[in-house]
């Protein structure tokens, strides 16, 4: 970890595309943990443009990282409590 803050690296994006989207249109992104893993984690991604038209849907898996070492590190507990209220 890096002092006090929790670090990540992306490990996958995999995303759907629904709908068209047309330059200068407005989006909302939301956003929610889907799974909690020993060393990574889910987020599930919805993006929608006016009217709640879905234009894409999404999966992000993060992996909890050790940047000084190089490494995959199991998921610090404050994080873990703040995922878990979220799934």
């Amino acid at each position: 970890m890096l002092g006090d803050l929790i670090s990540f690296i992306l490990a996958r994006v995999e995303i759907d595309f629904r709908s068209e989207l047309r330059m200068g249109e407005e989006v909302e992104v939301r956003t929610r943990c889907s799974r909690i893993g020993t060393k990574s984690f889910d987020l599930a991604h919805v993006i929608s443009a006016a009217g709640g038209r879905v234009v894409a849907e999404a999966k992000s898996v993060l992996v909890s990282y050790d940047y000084e070492r190089g490494e995959s590190v199991p998921v610090p507990d404050e994080l873990r409590m703040r995922l878990d209220a979220a799934v």
